[in-house]
């Protein structure tokens, strides 16, 4: 069976720009392009690729990142009611929140919730 890497597009519509999210060197990038190909047809776009991405260390975490990095972008953009203000985004809390550690906490959580 073939593995699967899970990586994150993040459309942000406030500032009209999609910021891909791939823990494992951009493994992922091809296929990020050709779903942010098939739908920019139908927002606008400004196209920058992110400035940093938290990287996994092993080849079965992305999963994981991918719900560690949606969770920061989630909290950021509720925290500011939008995406439209600051160019940095949620890159300095991807940064600061989102590492191994974060993650094999974060497996445990799932695994806790999992068990009967």
């Amino acid at each position: 069976r073939r593995h699967r890497h899970r990586s994150l597009l993040v459309y942000c519509r406030e500032a009209g720009e999609f910021l891909h999210h791939d823990s494992c060197r951009s493994a992922n990038r091809c296929h990020a392009e050709q779903l942010f190909h098939g739908v920019s047809g139908f927002v606008d776009d400004g196209g920058e690729p992110p400035r940093f991405t938290p990287q996994q260390t092993n080849a079965h975490d992305c999963g994981l990142f991918v719900m560690a990095i949606a969770k920061v972008v989630y909290d950021w953009y509720v925290a500011r009611g939008g995406c439209a203000d600051g160019e940095d985004r949620w890159f300095a809390a991807l940064k600061e929140e989102v590492d191994a550690d974060a993650v094999d906490k974060l497996r445990d959580e799932v695994l806790s919730l999992m068990e009967p």
